[in-house]
């Protein structure tokens, strides 16, 4: 087996190979060419015989923290891509009338960090999303990715692949689902091994692949799973929300699927694949943020759900998206004060303010009575008597207070 980077002869080659994230190779450097071990930059990785027609090419970028030369020994470690995953992102806010979605803020995030970004099905995300001057990595935080040996970063489920046609099945461990095998060619997460004689059990799907290449061929130790996890990484997380007890600290989106008459909410798990931890359906009490408030809402808008506490017995309700109510009630057990220092209060969208409803009453019955006595008078003295009976019933009126007004 043969093996160069950038050109460079390889002793040997450990490559680890993820279900999700980012391919590193440890390529140990020929003696005879430590001096010009590249350090940073570009690295093209090949693996293979030529001569068979067996060549594998991988993209990527040297780590410099992971590489140097000691006396006669050179090291270099190669990660997939652009290297830029681990970099940090600036603030950014992206918006659009017709909505943001992944692929906006993925792809834009790769570039900034030289990173080249394929989004399999983008994701609507709404009109806004903050991304925070954090590693750039965290924006794929809840998604399925990977780079693939072309260095490219997609985003999306990976598709199962047949195993190379060099592979050999050395060993199994049934209890760690451990395949150890040799092959030729770099093996990648989701191939397929099937043998019906020693694997009774059905194909095996590859999700985590630590593999060597030396000049004495190639051994690998591939963790298989039948769930598209990485059971490595599944375990890790697994034993920090456990010991951690981060679960049940954030907030998860959920979107309303029914409402009953006495105002509790039957809640759908907007990401269940994502967020695998928490139930994908919860009937629960609303807490609006405000006493008093309460509304019927449409269904299909959001909410977020929290943990009282932390404790996953007690979650509920609050801080719902833009969608407008279909009905709201705010209530107080002494009184109501509605816009009391605003000049203007518009009721229901109405182009008409609001009147007094005793002194618009009292005003009405004033001038109803003035023009009548005014439509019958035939000299001045009648018209002075009907203006004085209105300067009367106008002193009379009641001070300005509202009555109850139901807007139409």
């Amino acid at each position: 087996m043969t093996a160069t980077l950038n050109g460079l002869r390889a002793v040997s080659v450990r490559l680890l190979t993820s279900w999700r994230g980012v391919w590193i190779a440890d390529v140990d450097v020929d003696p005879d060419v430590v001096a010009t071990v590249p350090t940073s930059g570009p690295a093209v990785l090949v693996i293979g015989d030529p001569a068979a027609g067996a060549v594998a090419t991988l993209l990527g970028t040297v780590d410099p923290r992971g590489s140097g030369v000691f006396v006669a020994s050179g090291k270099v470690r190669v990660v997939g891509g652009g290297g830029g995953w681990d970099k940090p992102a600036l603030p950014q806010d992206f918006s659009k009338d017709a909505g943001v979605t992944t692929a906006d803020v993925l792809v834009a995030t790769g570039l900034a960090v030289g990173e080249k970004v394929v989004v399999q099905a983008p994701i609507p995300l709404g009109l806004h999303f903050w991304r925070g001057g954090t590693q750039a990595s965290n924006v794929l935080d809840a998604l399925d990715w990977w780079v693939d040996f072309a260095g490219i970063t997609n985003v999306g489920t990976r598709l199962p692949s047949p195993p190379d046609p060099s592979l050999e099945i050395l060993g199994f461990d049934p209890a760690r689902q451990l395949l150890e095998v040799a092959c030729d060619a770099p093996i990648v997460p989701g191939t397929l091994i099937a043998d019906p004689v020693r694997l009774p059990g059905g194909p095996l799907t590859v999700r985590d692949v630590e593999q060597t290449f030396t000049t004495q061929g190639s051994r690998a130790s591939c963790w298989c799973s039948s769930s598209p996890v990485s059971p490595l990484q599944s375990a890790l997380v697994g034993a920090i929300r456990r010991f951690a007890g981060v679960t049940h600290l954030r907030t998860y989106r959920y979107r309303i699927g029914l409402q009953g008459p006495d105002g509790r909410v039957q809640l759908q798990l907007v990401n269940p694949k994502a967020d695998a931890m928490v139930p994908t359906t919860l009937p629960l009490e609303v807490w609006a943020g405000q006493a008093g408030l309460s509304a019927k809402y449409k269904l299909g808008s959001e909410c977020l759900v929290a943990f009282m506490s932390g404790d996953p017995a007690k979650p509920f309700a609050g801080h719902f998206d833009a969608s407008i109510p279909l009905q709201l009630t705010a209530d107080a057990t002494v009184e109501v004060d509605l816009g009391p220092s605003a000049p203007l209060v518009l009721i229901a969208g109405g182009s008409f303010p609001l009147v007094v409803g005793p002194w618009a009453t009292g005003l009405a019955s004033a001038l109803a009575t003035f023009a009548t006595a005014a439509a019958s008078a035939t000299t001045a003295g009648q018209i002075a008597t009907a203006a004085g009976t209105l300067a009367s019933a106008l002193s009379g009126l009641p001070p300005a207070t509202t009555t109850k007004t139901k807007a139409t």
